[in-house]
């Protein structure tokens, strides 16, 4: 029996629909995921890139292409999710922390990178922020503790010594000290 016109689902309504599910699951879909027998990874993209409605969005990376609709998941949380799949921890620490002292500014708690959407392990957390005190490229990166002995990490280009030094104290410890 054929499926009638009405039960057939076009291929980009198809991949749509996937990239959606995954972004309510709040997960990016990379373009590599979408390949099938049907089309090539060009064939997809000029497609989602003619017939994407205004939701979908698009983040081009050194590893793939990745989509997302941000009726379900903030631009600024696919970031994150993008940097993770990007597989450059030293990288995407770096990245956040520019991003934290440029934006807000405020310094970044080095425990946000234990917790999702990073979900690094301490032992691993520990080796890459090593490697970023090693790297020329990341020399701007530098930490700081908080009374309480929580650490901090902020970039040089966006907050000062001082300004970062007091953020990081009034996040770890004046805050709960003055409700």
């Amino acid at each position: 029996m054929e499926a009638s016109m009405a039960d057939q689902v076009s291929p980009a309504t198809a991949y749509l629909g996937a990239i959606r599910e995954a972004s309510r699951a709040t997960e990016l879909t990379a373009l590599s995921e979408l390949v099938g027998n049907e089309l090539e990874p060009t064939e997809i993209e000029v497609l989602l890139s003619t017939q994407a409605e205004e939701d979908i969005k698009l983040m081009r990376g050194s590893r793939d292409v990745y989509y997302f609709s941000d009726r379900y998941i903030t631009s600024a949380y696919a970031l994150h999710l993008f940097r993770v799949a990007e597989k450059d921890p030293a990288k995407m620490i770096a990245d956040t922390v520019r991003d934290e002292s440029r934006i807000y500014p405020r310094p970044t708690p080095i425990e946000s990178f234990l917790q999702v959407p990073f979900s690094m392990s301490k032992a691993v957390l520990d080796g890459v922020l090593w490697q970023i005190s090693q790297r020329n490229d990341m020399e701007d990166i530098i930490s700081t503790t908080a009374s309480d002995g929580s650490i901090y990490l902020f970039s040089t280009k966006y907050l000062n010594a001082s300004h970062a030094e007091s953020l990081a104290e009034w996040d770890a410890v004046g805050q709960a000290e003055n409700p």
